[in-house]
């Protein structure tokens, strides 16, 4: 092959590829304004400053600068100066989800900054125009939450979610706290924990897809296999399986077993998570219950209402909106 021939090769080539990358981020800006007025056809607001598309030749990568997002009703309120979704463009089924080291999040009237020293998620959808998602991971490096009283930090913070074998619009979800503290009120001390894990199994309405966005997947069950907080000398250890009922109101058997049980109410109590008068009762009521530090007891959730054995304990936990 002469060396005229080869570059006449090469560069159809270049010009084949340079059309596809062309084509595909004109298809991203074109899905990225479709995205947007389904979202606000939804009642969602979805706003931005801009929108910049770079990469070439191999990448796309999308910057959306001061976003801002809230669903409908504005429960809470998502805004950051950027926000970015990478892709290789020989895989534009596999997203890298990259957020600012400073968020701002409102909820309830309040308003917090979220901080971070890097947060990003690698996100997998099941290859199709449905975008259903197949799996994803989030790790968050020093955390950071500070709102109008109190605060939240930990080392870092992982998340990850999966398909649940064998069980259709459900995933498998494991969360990960790596020394999470909290603290209430500005000079309380902290309550600090050695690790925080969870491993649930969640099963929606529906899948996991673009039509989402518009029709608010309502949870059916939770299946936590295992939730553990450590704190300090103490543990707590947590499973059962919950259904939505009527009213969404929570349906189904918890079992929490606390290893040294006093010195973690104590924490509570010193920290301000539990008053001191509600503290006497839980004492009161844990010395029946207990054989000594340790505790195992379960909760029933029926009829909206939560109890532990005949005892009434108040409303039972809501797993999403009522109807």
């Amino acid at each position: 092959m002469t060396p005229k021939r080869l570059f006449l090769i090469v560069l159809v080539l270049a010009a084949l590829w340079s059309g596809y990358w062309l084509a595909g981020a004109q298809g991203a800006k074109v899905a990225i304004g479709r995205l947007q007025e389904n979202m606000q056809a939804s009642g969602w607001e979805a706003e931005w400053s801009d929108v910049a598309l770079r990469g070439f030749p191999n990448r796309f990568d999308v910057t959306l600068d001061e976003p801002a997002l809230a669903p409908p009703g504005g429960d809470w309120r998502w805004t950051a100066p950027f926000f970015q979704v990478l892709s290789l463009s020989y895989k534009p089924h596999h997203l890298i989800a990259v957020w600012p080291n400073l968020q701002t999040i409102e909820l309830g009237g309040e308003s917090a900054q979220v901080r971070s020293d890097r947060m990003r998620a690698s996100v997998v959808f099941v290859p199709g125009l449905a975008l259903e998602l197949d799996h994803a991971a989030l790790v968050i490096e020093s955390p950071r939450l500070q709102g109008d009283t109190a605060s939240a930090r930990a080392r870092e913070l992982r998340l990850a979610i999966r398909p649940t074998p064998g069980r259709e619009n459900a995933r498998d979800i494991g969360i990960t706290a790596l020394e999470p503290r909290i603290t209430t009120y500005p000079g309380a001390p902290d309550v600090a924990a050695r690790n925080v894990r969870a491993d649930l199994a969640v099963t929606l309405d529906g899948p996991l897809d673009r039509s989402a966005l518009s029709r608010a997947p309502r949870v059916e069950r939770v299946e936590i296999r295992s939730a553990t907080v450590e704190l300090g000398q103490s543990r707590l250890r947590v499973t059962g399986d919950l259904a939505a009922g009527r009213g969404a109101y929570a349906e189904g058997d918890l079992r929490l077993v606390v290893e040294n049980w006093r010195a973690m109410l104590d924490a509570a109590v010193a920290s301000g998570l539990v008053p001191q008068r509600m503290a006497e009762q839980i004492r009161g009521a844990m010395g029946l219950l207990s054989s000594g530090e340790d505790v195992d007891l379960t909760l029933n959730f029926a009829d909206g209402q939560t109890r532990l054995g005949p005892v009434s304990l108040g409303p039972a936990p809501r797993l999403g909106s009522g109807d």
